[in-house]
């Protein structure tokens, strides 16, 4: 009797202490918000497996742009950045590379290693736009998880 008792605590402990998950194809957690959602998107890795580290990212940036769309997210791409100061207006040489549902700024890379000039190109759109939030997404990267960098402004 005591060692069924024992036996089916063990059990039962074991069963307490397993995570599991469903194992079903396209299974897949989803987060709360749509940036969540998107960073969660972003880190699959579709275009990396596909094309494989340091091709040039006018490569990447179409084919993120229609994956992007076919997943219901709203796209603008090359999109010119103008300084406003004291009333003027002030059309500089910047284009950010891909905005996603008005709220995240994609800035894509594909070199050997970034720079603090990408982290300060993407803060300068950040706050000339009034946006928060930014991804700077380096294609360069062996495992694409790596490449993938947060970039805020005033939160």
């Amino acid at each position: 009797m005591r060692k069924r008792l024992a036996q089916s605590s063990l059990s039962d402990r074991n069963r307490r202490n397993k995570i599991s998950t469903p194992r079903r194809k396209g299974f897949e957690l989803r987060p709360h918000s749509k940036t969540q959602r998107f960073q969660t998107e972003a880190k699959r890795s579709w275009l990396h497996r596909h094309f494989g580290p340091g091709v040039y990212e006018t490569v990447y940036e179409p084919v993120l742009i229609h994956e992007l769309k076919k997943r219901n997210f709203t796209t603008r791409y090359q999109i010119p950045v103008r300084l406003v100061y004291e009333g003027l207006t002030f059309d500089i040489a910047f284009k950010m590379d891909v905005v996603v549902n008005e709220l995240v700024i994609l800035e894509l890379k594909s070199v050997e290693k970034l720079e603090l000039v990408h982290f300060k190109q993407l803060l300068t759109y950040l706050r000339l736009t009034g946006l928060r939030l930014g991804l700077l997404i380096n294609f360069g990267e062996a495992v694409l998880k790596n490449g993938i960098h947060r970039v805020v402004n005033n939160l």
